[in-house]
């Protein structure tokens, strides 16, 4: 609200600057009792030409040195307005003022940092009287971190790369377990065999034992020396089998 007092007012008033668009203005006067009378009437302000954006950095990295370029097209002679802001939250981050060359061509570097996020460059023309165009915005622009871990298109920055590197930890820890546990089950199985076997190798040897006994007692030779080299046999198979499997137990590859 703007007031004037009456030995002020000269009948007429000039406004401030209006952005495009249209606006009601109401003028009320009013005495020194309270009493007051008004009228109104639509303020429309016409736009002048907005410029055009043809380029913008589309993706930064927040820590290095080159600053977010913009460029386009105006007409000459004016100034073009430009604004950085956050996509989420409107904040405007960054400003700066392009002049565009006899041709209209101009170009503009921000110099500021920005921290990660999503933003858009804002234009606006501005000719020598004020007066204003409609604004115009930029595709989106994407800043962050710079990438620690990059493999083709594939890029990790910080918390991403922490990130994986717990992903990779963890399934390695996973599947040292599932490794481990899969080893003792094996382990486990090949014991169970070697245990089974050596119930049987001892049943042969201890039969042979009883029929060696049983030959003793008998006026045969024969029979003796046929039961005992069966019995030698028996236990030196017995030695081969158990140093086979134990070199097997002490390494599982071992088929």
């Amino acid at each position: 609200m703007i007031k004037i007092s009456a030995a002020e007012f000269r009948g007429s008033f000039k406004l401030p600057l209006q952005a495009p668009g249209k606006r009601t203005v109401l003028v009320r006067a009013v005495d020194g009792a309270g009493n007051s009378v008004e009228s109104s009437a639509v303020l429309e302000t016409t736009p002048i030409v907005s410029p055009v954006i043809t380029f913008v950095t589309n993706e930064l990295f927040s820590d290095e040195e080159r600053g977010l370029t913009v460029k386009g097209t105006a007409l000459p002679g004016i100034n073009v307005l430009l604004n950085v802001q956050q996509v989420l939250g409107g904040e405007i981050t960054a400003k700066g003022v392009a002049h565009p060359d006899e041709k209209g061509n101009w170009e503009f570097i921000f110099g500021e940092a920005l921290r990660n996020g999503q933003y858009v460059v804002t234009a606006q023309s501005q000719d020598a009287r004020g007066a204003l165009s409609l604004t115009v915005e930029s595709q989106a622009i994407q800043v962050k971190s710079k990438p620690i871990i990059q493999i083709g298109k594939f890029q990790l920055g910080m918390g991403g790369a922490l990130i994986f590197l717990l992903i990779v930890i963890a399934g390695g820890f996973g599947g040292g377990v599932w490794f481990y546990k899969k080893r003792q089950e094996k382990l486990a199985l090949r014991l169970l065999v070697v245990k089974t076997d050596m119930a049987k190798v001892f049943k042969l040897i201890q039969d042979d034992i009883e029929k060696l006994q049983q030959a003793i007692g008998t006026p045969t030779e024969a029979d003796d020396e046929f039961i005992m080299k069966r019995l030698q046999e028996n236990i030196k198979k017995m030695e081969g089998y158990l140093k086979k499997e134990i070199e097997k137990v002490q390494n599982p590859n071992i088929l």
